[in-house]
């Protein structure tokens, strides 16, 4: 009975030790989550502020619009892929501006003609719905960011209460085979 009492501890301990490593594992990823949740909901933040106030920067990026809309079909909602799509957004935010700029002059050129001015106008509409549409794909796209966030919480808390449990059946098997010793010798005797 006590060898299989120390079995059965042994195997208790090294459940445990797997346990820990994967609580460990789940702590990490839930902070992973947590660290991308809030880094894209910054950059949406930017890009909100940008949509709402400055419909002039809108101007010049109807040759972009397809490009965002390929890379945003290519992002899969995985989180070793949240962190990249977080990263890429920095760059193509930078792009967004330079392409601003450089619709700005566009703009100061084309207003000697009304003609086209009034084709420029077109275009920017066009670009706005564009933008706007893209806009809407991120704010999906934290949906479930914060869906996933959630569910690793949810993970974290199962193996929060699952590791508890298992140190309170370790403290009944040590109690168990303390017992038994302190039995032992009272038989031999």
């Amino acid at each position: 009975e006590r060898e299989d009492l120390g079995v059965e501890l042994y195997q208790v301990q090294q459940s445990l030790a797997k346990l820990q490593m994967h609580l460990e594992k789940t702590h990490e990823n839930h902070n992973l989550i947590t660290a991308m949740r809030d880094r894209a909901e910054q950059d949406l933040g930017r890009i909100k502020q940008e949509h709402v106030g400055s419909l002039s920067e809108v101007k010049g990026l109807r040759e972009k619009q397809d490009k965002y809309q390929r890379e945003l079909d290519k992002l899969n909602l995985t989180l070793v892929e949240v962190a990249k799509y977080t990263e890429d957004m920095k760059g193509e935010i930078a792009i967004t501006r330079r392409a601003t700029y450089k619709a700005e002059e566009d703009i100061t050129k084309m207003e000697a003609g009304k003609k086209q001015q009034d084709l420029l106008i077109d275009r920017l509409n066009e670009q706005l719905k564009g933008l706007h549409d893209k806009y809407q794909l991120y704010e999906a796209q934290l949906l479930a960011q914060k869906e996933e966030t959630n569910a690793a919480g949810n993970t974290l808390g199962d193996a929060n209460r699952e590791m508890e449990q298992i140190q309170f059946e370790k403290k009944q098997l040590l109690s168990q085979w303390r017992s038994a010793l302190i039995g032992m010798p009272r038989r031999r005797g």
